[in-house]
């Protein structure tokens, strides 16, 4: 019908994203006693994939097309991370943790885009999944962040410049 429906029975969820199995999504559970859980499921049903302890904050989810897996932003002790959740619900880190903030996690065909300070201002990287290499692939004035890739090998972002917020497009290659 085109309308937003609200699921009643599911609570406290961030970060929904589409997953390739059954039409289902999967998200973030805050639980009152301080923990995150990782769960995927749609209207009917839900499985919770993976819980963590009360140390482990999770800041964003996102699914790869490429290797069909979540893919996750954590902070813990050691700092922030990205983390994979494996086919039987264990948690692989894919960075060390780092004293840097990291946000706006998006995946697409091996590749994951998200925001990162580590030259000192929000600006947006990439991580190749099969290397585990990483790239810093905005460099703006003021910032870059928020970044989507696009069906045809760009990815769209908001930069800030004195003019404001501002609309970016870039062609991502070697």
């Amino acid at each position: 019908s085109g309308r937003a429906r609200t699921i009643s029975r599911y609570r406290n969820i961030l970060y929904p994203t589409a997953t390739d199995s059954d039409k289902s999504i999967a998200w973030v559970e805050y639980h009152p006693d301080g923990h995150f859980s990782i769960v995927e499921g749609n209207k009917s049903e839900r499985k919770v994939i993976t819980s963590f302890d009360t140390n482990t904050e999770i800041h964003s989810l996102a699914w790869d097309n490429l290797t069909q897996r979540l893919y996750f932003i954590a902070t813990d002790d050691s700092g922030m991370w990205i983390g994979r959740i494996n086919e039987d619900g264990t948690t692989t880190p894919i960075t060390e943790g780092a004293y840097i903030t990291l946000s706006d996690l998006r995946a697409d065909n091996g590749v994951l885009y998200f925001g990162s300070i580590a030259s000192g201002k929000d600006e947006v990287h990439c991580l190749d999944i099969a290397t585990g290499k990483q790239y810093q692939i905005s460099h703006s004035t003021y910032g870059a962040f928020s970044p989507a890739p696009t069906f045809d090998g760009r990815v769209v972002m908001t930069r800030y410049d004195r003019d404001g917020y501002q609309l970016a497009i870039q062609r991502i290659d070697s």
